[in-house]
């Protein structure tokens, strides 16, 4: 568990802001801990209470990265409107290079997302996983059924 950084929270603040969750005050903040999601990905969850068996998209950012590629970073808070991930999605599923601290420094994205209901992103990861799943289980029987 680690303290935000300056980009994190302000990344942070900036989605809270933008979903209408109240914000106190910087030393809210310096209270929070995060963990981060996975090796190589830039998306945490925040060290509190929540009912983690449920989640909501409560408002998302989308940029540009250093190296030209589109980010999407989503807010998801549950039942109870308490803030918990923090996912930061990159389109080629590379590392984020630099997160831009907000809303100063960011250049949006030219292309709108705004056609792409708030739900998808997620969904697709989980398609594409299972689409993965798929894939191995018929490679592994095919492999078995010939030898």
């Amino acid at each position: 568990m680690t303290a935000l950084t300056p980009e994190e929270r302000s990344l942070l603040v900036h989605l809270m802001r933008k979903a209408e969750l109240p914000y106190s005050d910087d030393a809210w903040l310096d209270g929070l801990l995060k963990v981060p999601v996975g090796p190589g990905r830039s998306s945490f969850i925040l060290v509190r209470m929540a009912d983690r068996d449920y989640d909501q998209l409560a408002s998302d950012v989308d940029f540009i990265d250093a190296d030209g590629v589109h980010v999407l970073a989503s807010l998801f808070i549950d039942r109870e409107r308490v803030q918990y991930e923090v996912e930061i999605w990159k389109a080629d599923d590379t590392p984020l290079i630099r997160l831009p601290m907000f809303p100063d420094g960011i250049e949006l994205s030219s292309g709108s997302v705004e056609s792409v209901s708030r739900g998808d992103y997620r969904r697709l990861s989980v398609l594409f996983l299972a689409l993965g799943l798929i894939a191995a289980g018929a490679f592994v029987w095919a492999m078995g059924f010939l030898g």
